[in-house]
This record gives C-alpha cells, structure tokens and sequence, in this order.
C-alpha cells in the first residue's frame, strides 16, 4: 500500500489498470471526507481501483478553526490502508487554490492512466457508481465528440418517446465525472481568446445553450473574481462542439450544501432540482450510440435556468431564515 505521492516522480506511483482511477480533491470537512471514502468503498469495484488523494495546503488567510479542521482531515486520510488497489495520497506544501489544485491533480492522474474518474470530498457515492463510471468510460471511448459522463443529473422532463437510459447536454460536470486524456489535453487555462467569446453575442447565445450561467462565470474567472477550474474546461468543450453523457438517475449525492462548503452555501432543498438516485441492486444500463436531441437540450436550457435562480436567491433565503430566528428569540426573551 503506497500513502504518498511524491511528484513529480510519478514512475514511483503504485497503480492498477484494471479499473479507472479515482482523483478525490480535498480541502477541510474531514467528516464529510470520511463519508465520501466510505461510501466509495462500498462500491464492489474499490477494492481494485487506484485512489489518488490530493490536498491542499491552508491558505493563508484561514483562521485557527479552518486551519485546524484542514490538519484534522489530513490525519484521517494519513490513517487509510484499505479498501482500495492503492492508495497514493498528496499533501501539498503550499496553497495553490481550487483551481490549480484540481487542474493540475486531474493533468497527473489522466497523463498515467488515460482515463480518471473525479470526486471532491462532499459528495457521496451510490454502491454502483464505479460500475457506471467505468462501463461509460469503455462504452463512449472512441465516440470523439463525447467528452466526459456525468454521475450528476437534472431532474428534467424527457420525452416520452425517448426511451434511452442516457442522453447528451453541451454542459459539462464536476460533481462526479469521468473522462480521457486526449480530451484533456489542449485546454488554455488563461482562455487568451476570451475577447473573442466577450466581442460576439451570438458565440455568447451558443456557449450558454448548456445553461445561462456559463459565459458569466467564465468572465469572472477570467477577470480574476473566481478560481476555477472547470470554466476553462466548459469552454474547451464547447469549442470541440463536445458533449457530456449524463443519465436518467444520480449516481451520487452532493451533501456540500448545509453551509460547510466554500461554494454551495447552504440550503439541503435544492436537491429537489436533481434526478433520483439509482436504486437498484444491479446496474442496468444501456451504453448505446448517442446523438445530440434538440428537445432535450432546450429543455435542459429551460430547467437549468429556473435551477441558476433559484441558486442566487440561496444566500437571499438563508439571510431571511436567520433574521426570522433572532426575532423569534427576541420576543422568546422578552
């Protein structure tokens, strides 16, 4: 069992090829760290599966209480021996922010395998999500215009004349993905023809048919407002008019919304806007040929969209909630 990951000496990495890899990113929240690890090792596939852990440094400008739940997360994933091929885990020595950190783990981890599955540590996983993840992956290998599957999916209304367990969106994921390296490769993390996209409304229309929020977000990222990651994936995608494969069911739950989160805020009902999870006991799905459907990509655009407002109104609501409560205990007390 390998608990380091010393780079770049990657020839030192212990790995199986049997199944994709797993990259879990890693910050704070130990507890939800755990749970995220012990509901993938639920998974029948985990056993023979390489897991590469990947944590970032505090920043700097973290006060005791984060900083000590950061050290606390890291303890617990020190303490790991079991449960999978190997495990190769990487403390980093210097903050170097969500962006960074994810892109450069995922660039590692897919330049040894070809292929990667990627999780961050609040989310947790069915007993079948290897399973899918991996039948995806050999399914959909050699279609070039499918970029990554989605274990995440919108609760939106197919047609009822489509029977398929899976369909295409032009909007990639990042809770819970999977994909290659020759579609990795070439992205420009400091989008330099961003003046392009930010000069044509019509480019702008086109990038947001995988949801409104896209070309807002990328601006931020690239004015310096936001450190992300998968913006400049989005964009990349889009501009190899790629696709994501996504399914009627979630095959893993986010539980980054009940506030511990940098990026979620906190409010457990907009799961609502989600598909539900895959209950059975034996994975029965259909990996056929795909092609991109209008209809479902206009409803996709639709639902998003309804599921981004209700998004930004989250802090809105959150402060109204705690308003109500000190005036409930003010009268309480007086």
């Amino acid at each position: 069992m390998n608990n380091t990951f010393a780079m770049p000496k990657e020839q030192e990495l212990v790995t199986s090829m049997k199944y994709a890899p797993v990259a879990l990113f890693v910050y704070s929240r130990p507890e939800h760290t755990q749970r995220t690890i012990e509901a993938l090792k639920l998974n029948n596939e985990a056993i023979d599966t390489d897991l590469y852990i990947f944590c970032d440094a505090p920043n700097p400008k973290a006060n005791k209480e984060q900083v000590a739940d950061i050290y606390a997360t890291h303890a617990y994933l020190k303490s790991l021996k079991d449960g999978f091929a190997n495990i190769n885990l990487e403390i980093s020595e210097i903050h170097r922010g969500a962006g960074k950190a994810i892109g450069r783990g995922i660039s590692i981890v897919l330049a040894k395998h070809g292929k990667c599955i990627i999780l961050e540590n609040d989310m947790e996983v069915s007993p079948l999500f290897l399973e899918y993840m991996n039948t995806c992956l050999k399914a959909y290998k050699n279609d070039k215009k499918i970029y990554g599957i989605a274990s995440t999916s919108y609760n939106i209304r197919l047609p009822k004349w489509y029977k398929k367990d899976l369909y295409l969106l032009p909007r990639t994921e990042s809770w819970g993905w999977a994909t290659w390296d020759d579609r990795w490769q070439g992205i420009d993390w400091d989008v330099k023809d961003f003046a392009l996209l930010s000069n044509s409304k019509s480019l702008q229309n086109a990038f947001n048919k995988g949801g409104n929020d896209l070309y807002y977000m990328l601006k931020d990222q690239v004015e310096g407002k936001t450190d992300t990651w998968d913006l400049q994936w989005a964009w990349h995608v889009f501009k190899q008019r790629g696709y994501f494969v996504y399914s009627r069911y979630c095959f893993q739950e986010n539980k980054g919304f009940d506030g511990s989160g940098r990026h979620c805020g906190c409010n457990d009902s907009v799961v609502k806007y989600f598909a539900p999870m895959y209950i059975k006991h034996k994975l029965e799905i259909d990996c056929t040929p795909l092609k991109p459907n209008g209809i479902i990509i206009s409803r996709f655009r639709k639902y998003h969209n309804k599921y981004i407002s209700f998004i930004r109104e989250i802090p809105i609501i959150n402060k109204l909630i705690k308003r109500m409560k000190r005036i409930k205990l003010y009268f309480v007390n007086h």
